[in-house]
């Protein structure tokens, strides 16, 4: 008999005998409070640029190096073009061809996918809240279940690609049509819409009861309560969607990027960059701004003033900031990471095709599309990740257990309010309720016990 035998035959006794005394295994026991913590994201990416005001600015962690954990190929669905990724609960939601598509954060693995266009690819990023999923198409706007991928409700207007804004139960949307839409976000129906001078593109933000929205001309600020005119500011050639920071409105055009009073539309600075057409990022009081003509740039968001620049091959894709530094997507196939503070480049991966869409990043994962039809995460998965599992329905499921694999760790979820988490990859014990055991390795290592919230 050799010494994993025995020791296998010490275990199960110990815990025949002892069947409810956890303290006999003396695990680590964690309290996990926020409920936002699913699978370990600590900070999910629900919409286009992360939040309400477009900030582009996440405190998760990112990764340090180009390791890819998977890519997935969309070769049934069309080229992915502008749609940008949006991260909650385990799940990444983007648009490709015809289809909004959901696959598992951690696998790349399809969960489903839903033709909601006749024509492609889609340009709208989707937004997710309350389990469900808006985006537009060239059909109009569409509610989706974020489980089953199942249409709720479709609002029909035309083609649309801005990205929708998701808040206090409304979604708020740009059309070509030239409106601005205000659409109850549980049945669909229209509560206000405001028609611009032109096409509406962009996406908007809300900040402090205001909605900010441009056409190719003009920022509009509205009352995001009942669509009315606050201000507009005029340039020939606005065309990017907002950013708001501390009461200051950032917004790129054909030559400039403008920092304006959100209150009263009152311009304080503009810094010429040529034609921009990404979202402005903003944190530290510094602003991100990925032109159309080659570069980056980090002004100081108060003054304007430059700070640095790196020359990329130009950009659509709007900047994320997350652990310090700036990533961002360039027509010259590259996804880059940027040192926030001076601008040095840690890394870059270059795609099959250009970087339109704007990165996104949860758990310490990156995720960005190319117009190659691919979807790329960055990243690894620490042993030493804390991961919380919410719902059970897409583990795979042995017998009264539900296991989640991936190449770095193994988690176990054993009764519907335990998880055991082993920081050794090959050997690997089931446990069932303290007592008894099932498998026929034994671990050497210590194991932690994550309470589910």
């Amino acid at each position: 008999m050799n010494i994993i035998q025995i020791l296998t035959i010490i275990l199960v006794v110990t815990f025949l005998i002892f069947p409810e005394n956890t303290s006999a295994i003396k695990p680590t026991i964690n309290k996990i409070s926020d409920s936002n913590n699913c699978l370990g994201f600590k900070d999910s990416w629900p919409m286009f640029h992360h939040d309400l005001n477009h900030s582009g600015y996440s405190t998760s962690k990112a990764p340090s190096n180009n390791t890819l954990l998977w890519v997935y190929s969309f070769v049934n669905s069309g080229s992915l073009r502008e749609s940008s990724p949006a991260i909650v609960n385990g799940k990444v939601y983007i648009g490709s061809g015809f289809s909004i598509n959901c696959l598992d954060v951690l696998t790349g693995t399809l969960i489903w996918d839903k033709q909601i266009s006749l024509v492609g690819p889609l340009d709208s990023s989707p937004a997710i809240d309350d389990n469900k999923v808006y985006i537009g198409s060239h059909e109009g706007i569409y509610c989706l279940n974020a489980s089953t991928g199942e249409i709720i409700w479709n609002y029909s207007c035309g083609p649309v690609d801005s990205s929708p804004t998701v808040t206090d139960g409304r979604v708020y949307i740009g059309a070509y049509d030239r409106n601005l839409y205000c659409l109850d976000a549980e049945t669909g129906a229209r509560i206000w819409n405001f028609t611009a001078d032109d096409g509406i593109f962009s996406s908007p933000a809300i900040n402090d009861g205001k909605i900010y929205i441009v056409d190719n001309h003009k920022l509009y600020c509205l009352n995001a309560t009942t669509g009315t005119e606050i201000w507009n500011f005029i340039d020939d050639r606005i065309s990017s969607s907002p950013t708001i920071s501390n009461g200051k409105v950032y917004v790129g055009s054909f030559y400039h990027v403008y920092c304006l009073n959100a209150s009263t539309g009152t311009e304080i600075w503009n810094y010429f960059i040529g034609w921009v057409q990404a979202c402005p990022a903003v944190a530290d009081n510094k602003i991100y701004i990925s032109a159309i003509h080659d570069y980056i740039y980090c002004l100081n968001a108060s003054t304007g003033a430059f700070i640095w620049s790196y020359r990329t091959g130009g950009s659509y894709s709007s900047p994320m900031i997350a652990d310090d530094n700036v990533y961002v997507g360039s027509y010259d196939h590259n996804l880059y990471c940027l040192n926030a503070s001076t601008g040095t480049l840690i890394w870059n991966y270059t795609t099959g095709g250009y970087v339109h869409s704007s990165p996104a990043v949860s758990g310490g994962i990156i995720y960005v599309g190319s117009t190659d039809g691919r979807l790329y995460c960055f990243g690894s998965i620490p042993k030493t990740s804390i991961f919380i599992l919410g719902k059970y329905s897409n583990l795979t499921k042995q017998g009264p257990y539900f296991i989640i694999k991936s190449e770095n760790l193994w988690l176990l979820h054993i009764k519907p309010i335990h998880i055991y988490h082993y920081n050794n990859d090959e050997k690997i014990v089931f446990f069932q309720n303290y007592s008894g055991f099932i498998g026929s390795h034994f671990i050497i290592g210590k194991f932690q016990i994550f309470i589910l919230c």
